[in-house]
Formats: structure tokens, sequence, C-alpha cells
């Protein structure tokens, strides 16, 4: 949608989605982070920032209807008022199974990734900017680590096959694609996952722009 809007102003314009650092996502952790090798499994997670654009009321509804469940939030608390950080900060002690880990530094990612069971895409389908333009960096991390993925429909993941990723409709479908992604995974899965999350490297987004770039360069010789 970016780019339709865009090219009004200028027809030489495309969009190249973002890439995956492969050199450090494809590298299994060799250890576990303290604060999450001792939580409960299954471990349902969410890894980036914290915004009003997640869906608070979503992530309630899962630690209230799955008590036996993980719920862990990886990532700074960046909103817009005081009184919406103290709704987040306040998930821990409403529900003993939600566990906001705070900011790590980039090249700890990976492991916390790893140790998830299913990762979440909660994000807010009310909210106007998640419809329009949003689609994230972490949904190729959790792929590039082959790690089963639920999201909330708000966004339309550019040529990646569905079969990679599911979609909750509702709450409760949500709470329903989580359960059957931790029934139905399985290694070749997840290999799966992997290979078709390395066409989104940071090489082959180059590779991209430097397409559209000669192309156009190679239009305006002629």
């Amino acid at each position: 949608k970016l780019t339709k809007e865009k090219k009004r102003f200028n027809a030489n314009t495309f969009t190249v989605l973002h890439g995956v650092d492969t050199d450090m996502f494809c590298k299994k952790p060799l250890y576990l982070p303290a604060d999450i090798k001792n939580l409960k499994k299954p471990i349902i997670g969410y890894a980036g920032m914290i915004k009003s654009k997640l869906d608070l009321k979503l992530i309630k509804y899962i630690a209230k209807k799955r008590p036996d469940w993980s719920v862990v939030l990886i990532g700074a608390l960046i909103l817009r008022t005081v009184a919406q950080k103290k709704a987040w900060e306040s998930l821990a002690d409403k529900y003993k199974n939600v566990h906001l880990l705070g900011q790590k530094e980039i090249h700890m990612v990976p492991a916390y990734i790893n140790s998830m069971d299913v990762t979440i895409l909660p994000y807010d389908i009310e909210y106007e900017e998640n419809t329009r333009m949003t689609v994230p960096l972490k949904f190729f991390e959790y792929l590039i680590m082959g790690k089963p993925i639920v999201s909330t429909n708000f966004a339309n993941f550019s040529g990646v096959p569905a079969k990679y990723y599911e979609i909750g409709h509702d709450y409760a479908d949500f709470v329903r694609k989580i359960e059957q992604s931790l029934k139905n995974d399985s290694p070749e899965k997840q290999r799966q996952r992997i290979e078709c999350a390395k066409s989104n490297s940071l090489q082959k987004k180059i590779e991209q722009m430097l397409e559209y770039i000669n192309a156009i360069r190679k239009n305006k010789r002629l």
C-alpha cells in the first residue's frame, strides 16, 4: 500500500521488504538465557518493541485461557502514555504466567527465540498503521529460526506461503492456532521454514534492490 501511494510521485518506486541477518539467526544458540531457561513449558513468545500497536487485550486473553503456558515478552516498553506503560507493566502482577523480560542486546535475541515453542505477532487489527503498512522484521526472524508463527490478521506477508504461519481471526481462534502449532510442529516443518526464510536474507534483499536500480539505469540509457 505504501508503494502504491508513493508511485503517484515517482513511477520508479518499489517495495523491498525486510532482510533477515542469516549469519546471526541461523546459528543455533549454545546456551539458554538465565531468565527464560527455567520457565514452564510451553513458552509462547514475542520478541520486539512493545508499542501501542500490540493488542494488550489479546495477551491477557491468552494468559487467562491457558494458565499452563508461559507467555514471554522480550522488548522495551515504548508506549505513548504513562497509563499505557503501567497497563503493560502490571501484566506480570495480574497473570503469574506472563513474563516481561525487558529489552535485550540484539546478539542475545536468537537465544530467546530459540527457547520459544511458538512465536506470536499479537498486533492490534484495529490500529490503523498495522492494516496499512506493517510487515515486521520479527516475522522473518521467527521464520529463519524455524519457529511456528501465529499472527493476528493484520498484514499480507508478501509472497511467503501461508503454510509457514497461522492466522488467528479472533482471540479464541488465536489460542486454537497456538494449540495446533504446538501439536503439529516437527523437525521437517522447522527445516522448511528456515529454507523459506533464506530467500529473505539481507544479501537477497540487496540483490533485489540492485536489480531495480540497474533496470532503471538501463532504461535511461536507452
